[in-house]
């Protein structure tokens, strides 16, 4: 019974660990999109196309790579 017990705390951990840096990545990700944003509306184009292609690459990182690969598949696997 506790080896059950530690299993599922260790899947809970792994699954906070990976939602967290879903978060993380899918927020870094909005603030560059802004900061882009930004700095496109003051003339300085070379950086801001930098911080758009940078913030697309979060985006993707947060939600499809880990939200929803990872954290997704982690998930319906404890429910099933």
């Amino acid at each position: 019974m506790a080896s059950g017990v530690t299993e599922i705390t260790i899947e809970l951990a792994t699954l906070l660990a990976y939602t967290l840096l879903s978060g993380l990545l899918t927020y870094a990700g909005i603030l560059s999109e802004r900061t882009a944003v930004e700095l496109l509306t003051t003339g300085v184009t070379p950086l801001s196309v930098w911080f758009l292609v940078l913030g697309a690459i979060a985006l993707y990182g947060g939600v499809v790579a880990i939200g929803r690969d990872v954290v997704g598949t982690r998930l319906l696997s404890l429910l099933h």
